[in-house]
């Protein structure tokens, strides 16, 4: 498994997912990945809220999903409970690469910079109402495709946010660029700040 559960983890999330809607499983994730802030968690994810991104990590009892993206900060990962009396349970995940700068080889020069751009000054704020911006690739044409998750996804002022605040910073940083597309496959649900 990419990211090791230990028996005590899996027997805690089996009953807290036990109270949950059918078809809830868990999404691991990672905000401001390979920088000082990186902030890793766990939270629900029911089946209507799988991105096209996911990978699957089947634990048997239950399904896990990670952004394919965010899944190489997750290397040696470590998810285990400590209780700490017979009714408080302290959930540690354990991330050694979290907060490690790991360059992507299929990434171009351009691409590179774009992509630390976002990570380093676009997601800290985001990060604010539980969301982020990634890129997937510059196509021929000098736009940056990306994509948001978390409480970006399905947020009724991305639209907003992405042409009259990040678009128009990021073309003063990157004027040989044309400008964003957002290829995001919006989902409102409980995920979304503004619904």
């Amino acid at each position: 498994m990419p990211i090791f559960i230990s028996e005590n983890a899996k027997i805690y999330f089996k009953n807290l997912l036990k109270k949950e809607k059918k078809n809830t499983n868990l999404r691991i994730f990672i905000i401001n990945p390979g920088t000082i802030k990186a902030e890793c968690g766990v939270s629900y994810c029911h089946s209507s809220e799988i991105e096209k991104n996911d990978i699957t990590i089947n634990y048997g009892d239950f399904l896990c999903y990670v952004n394919k993206y965010e899944l190489k900060y997750f290397k040696k990962s470590k998810i285990d409970i400590s209780k700490k009396n017979s009714l408080n349970y302290k959930l540690i995940l354990h991330a050694p690469y979290a907060k490690k700068s790991l360059e992507n080889k299929f990434f171009s020069n351009i691409e590179k910079k774009v992509d630390n751009y976002f990570t380093k000054k676009i997601n800290p704020n985001l990060s604010a109402h539980g969301g982020q911006i990634k890129l997937i690739k510059i196509n021929e044409k000098g736009y940056a495709l990306v994509e948001f998750s978390g409480g970006c996804n399905g947020c009724s002022m991305i639209s907003v946010t992405l042409k009259e605040g990040i678009e128009k910073n990021f073309l003063k940083k990157f004027s040989d660029l044309k400008g964003i597309k957002d290829i995001t496959n919006h989902k409102i649900g409980s995920h979304s700040f503004f619904k």
